[in-house]
């Protein structure tokens, strides 16, 4: 099971076009490096999946128990 994250900030306009906004919930993320800190998941849009990142100013890990 990966992390959850809530996106937050003024996201890049690729992730915006894709429908995603601040304060949506994205689950089963994985941290796609530990240099950076930034976050990978994917997303379905219009049929294809969409794979994405996010940086650590444009989201917040979210404790799951």
């Amino acid at each position: 099971m990966g992390l959850t994250i809530k996106l937050k900030g003024n996201l890049d306009f690729d992730l915006r076009k894709l429908g995603l906004k601040e304060g949506d919930i994205i689950r089963d993320c994985q941290i796609s490096s530990y240099t950076t800190q930034s976050i990978y998941f994917s997303v379905i849009y219009n049929g294809f999946e969409c794979h994405c990142v996010v940086w650590p100013a444009n989201y917040e890990i979210i404790e799951t128990h």
